[in-house]
């Protein structure tokens, strides 16, 4: 086979192939996009709320709230237990709040408090009645529990 020919076949292929990578760059930047839509649901919920004698609890149905009732008499000590689950994958630390609105009846929060991932912790809220307090009387106890 004649030299010239052998050349001649590769610059044809070669003048094909360089054609043709215009087209293969341009296909090369086409740009891939993807979408996704988040919910971010709170992992936190109220498991179970207790209390020392005298202390009934209700926790609701969805698990963002509980609801005691006290039934203490003066120079009482009384214990909410709040159980708190972690329904993530990660441990989640949380603080909780308490408030009364009686200078007679105070309440101390726990500090903060690890939950496990997946996991739960109970949160033990003090109720104190003062002996001095004059019956009958009623307080209203807030706590509240963030992340």
């Amino acid at each position: 086979m004649n030299k010239s020919k052998v050349e001649r076949k590769y610059k044809i292929a070669l003048t094909a192939l360089a054609s043709s990578l215009p087209v293969l760059a341009v296909y090369a930047f086409v740009a891939l996009t993807a979408t996704a839509s988040v919910t971010v649901s709170e992992p936190l919920s109220i498991t179970a709320a207790t209390g020392t004698t005298g202390i009934a609890c209700t926790v609701s149905t969805d698990g963002r709230a509980a609801t005691c009732t006290v039934s203490s008499f003066a120079g009482d000590r009384d214990e909410i237990s709040i159980t708190v689950a972690n329904a993530a994958n990660a441990p989640v630390t949380i603080a909780s709040t308490s408030a009364s609105n009686n200078a007679n009846v105070t309440i101390t929060s726990p500090g903060p408090t690890p939950v496990p991932a997946s996991g739960t912790a109970v949160l033990v809220f003090a109720v104190s009645v003062s002996q001095s307090a004059a019956t009958p009387q009623t307080a209203a106890l807030t706590i509240a529990v963030s992340r």
